[in-house]
């Protein structure tokens, strides 16, 4: 079978490395075009792709040698570099990561109390951040019922502690400082429905990245749910895992959508490993055209927000 332009890209260990100094560049063009410095968000950053190159590394998500999960990730999240402007995205990122790397340990163990504490300790974490992330802690569920089997009482009850943890550790600080009713407020926005849908707030650049993020998450998921058969059982159970969560990040975001950003970000983290997988994987001319035609869109949009920084 001869080998086409993405999978020589694919296959290639000269992959990440380009891709990363890209991702470099562009970074340290949006800090010349914002006349700042975001070392924080630079290093939050780095750190949620590392994760995301050991999370493929432990699991094996892409059965041949490839790093497209993690050029996958730097792709995307290069096109959407004006949420990290605002510091606490990427301290979500960081977060989700850690968490999705933790909750894949429970697979085919109930009895992981450990495990699911850590994981929704990450994700407690997150909603430290943006409240409306709670609201994740049911697609995490769902998947550790339905993909992982690893849903008991015992790693329920883990849970529960892991995501509360954060909270029971703030609450002397937000007492001694008078900001419990502030805190309570914020909370009170997960239960808050009477903003469904509000889009006034989104602009341009954010309508596009969502628009780019889900065309891709649909074509990852499809060309998985026709190829899965070819992985092994637990693969599928993770790549379900991402498609799962990817949707559930969907609904939330319709519901909630004053957590755009931080849910959006959700989304890149679910969806950069079906992209990884539909590049990897496939080899036929209309792919082939499609991997053009999807690299060179995502790196004209990331030109275009970088103008519109």
């Amino acid at each position: 079978m001869s080998k086409r332009l993405q999978n020589k890209v694919a296959g290639s260990r000269f992959a990440l490395p380009v891709t990363t100094i890209y991702a470099m560049l562009m970074w340290v063009a949006m800090d010349i075009k914002t006349q700042e410095w975001h070392w924080l968000p630079l290093a939050c950053y780095v750190v949620a792709v590392y994760l995301m190159v050991e999370l493929n590394n432990t699991n094996a998500l892409i059965r041949i040698f490839s790093r497209m999960v993690s050029c996958s990730m730097l792709m995307l999240t290069v096109c959407t570099l004006f949420l990290f402007v605002d510091q606490p995205v990427g301290l979500t990122a960081v977060c989700i990561m850690v968490s999705l790397t933790t909750l894949f340990h429970t697979y085919q163990d109930p009895k992981a109390a450990g495990w699911s504490f850590y994981s929704f300790l990450g994700l407690g974490l997150a909603t430290m951040v943006s409240p409306q992330m709670l609201w994740m802690a049911v697609a995490y569920w769902l998947v550790m019922a339905a993909c992982l089997r690893s849903w008991s009482i015992r790693t329920f009850l883990a849970s529960l502690m892991g995501l509360t943890m954060p909270y029971w550790f703030a609450l002397p600080v937000l007492i001694a400082t008078g900001d419990v009713h502030h805190t309570w407020q914020q909370l009170y926005t997960v239960v808050d429905f009477t903003h469904v849908a509000d889009i006034e707030g989104i602009d341009i650049r954010r309508w596009t990245a969502l628009a780019a993020t889900v065309t891709l998450g649909i074509i990852g998921s499809i060309h998985f749910v026709r190829s899965s058969v070819n992985d092994k059982i637990k693969t599928r159970m993770l790549f379900y895992s991402f498609i799962t969560m990817w949707i559930a990040a969907m609904v939330v975001m319709v519901i909630h959508t004053i957590a755009f950003d931080h849910i959006l970000i959700f989304m890149i983290i679910c969806i950069s490993p079906l992209m990884g997988h539909f590049i990897a994987l496939t080899n036929t001319k209309i792919t082939n055209m499609a991997f053009i035609m999807i690299t060179v869109a995502l790196i004209v949009l990331a030109q275009i927000n970088l103008w519109l920084l």
